[in-house]
């Protein structure tokens, strides 16, 4: 059994409230040693793993110059490219990697907590047809070597759940006429969030769902994914 942060968070508050006389210091065994290490070395793993969260829109874009800037100082940064976020219509395209269904997973048609981090733990919080209702009501880590959920047609990860994602553009009404490789207005108030969350449901997790935040607004649930491209403005 491995403790999970909400657990080691409740052993480290007993031990801050005890007196300093009330902790007793006992020799442990080899095997217990390595089998507490095992505990925390899982936990420091899977925890360093996480999305970032409670991050806002202005703070997603200094994050992305500051690693442009890095980059740039150490030569690996291929010519006129730079890190940002992507934008909506960038976004929806990676997410439903060639798939015109409600998601870009397996064949489209469907979306749970099955294949996905959202709150799939009712019949109506998930599209299609499943044969098990998950709610994780948690973050899972991202890892490479051991990925919770497959990726989509195009080897991309998490792009339904587990945490929204902010965008470069302005929330506004799409255009009326076709376009190509939109970008959002060039003012605005609001930005826009994409991809649900692991508190969400597949309503709101589609590929084609799509929200918006004031760019200063941080929770629990918000994060961002960084592209490298071209600047767009």
């Amino acid at each position: 059994m491995i403790l999970d942060l909400g657990e080691l968070g409740s052993v480290i508050k007993v031990f801050d409230q005890l007196q300093p006389q009330e902790i007793q210091i006992r020799a442990l065994s080899k095997q217990e040693i390595t089998y507490k290490l095992q505990i925390l070395k899982t936990l420091w793993v899977n925890h360093i793993n996480l999305p970032v969260t409670d991050i806002s829109y202005t703070q997603a874009l200094q994050y992305c110059y500051k690693k442009t800037s890095l980059a740039r100082e150490q030569g690996t940064l291929p010519h006129q490219l730079i890190f940002r976020l992507p934008t909506e219509a960038e976004w929806e395209y990676a997410c439903r990697a060639g798939n015109k269904g409600v998601s870009g997973l397996e064949e489209g048609n469907q979306l749970s907590g099955l294949i996905a981090n959202i709150n799939g733990g009712s019949p109506s919080a998930n599209i299609g047809r499943v044969t098990a209702f998950i709610n994780r009501n948690k973050l899972t880590p991202i890892l490479p070597s051991n990925p919770k959920f497959s990726p989509n047609a195009w080897g991309i990860y998490d792009m339904h759940g587990n945490v929204k994602e902010w965008c470069y553009d302005f929330y506004a009404d799409y255009p009326a006429e076709t376009v190509l490789d939109p970008i959002g207005p060039i003012r605005g108030v609001n930005r826009v969030i994409r991809s649900g969350s692991f508190l969400r449901t597949a309503i709101s997790a589609r590929s084609a769902c799509r929200e918006s935040l004031e760019p200063s607004w941080r929770g629990s649930e918000i994060g961002f994914r960084v592209v490298l491209g071209y600047p767009l403005r």
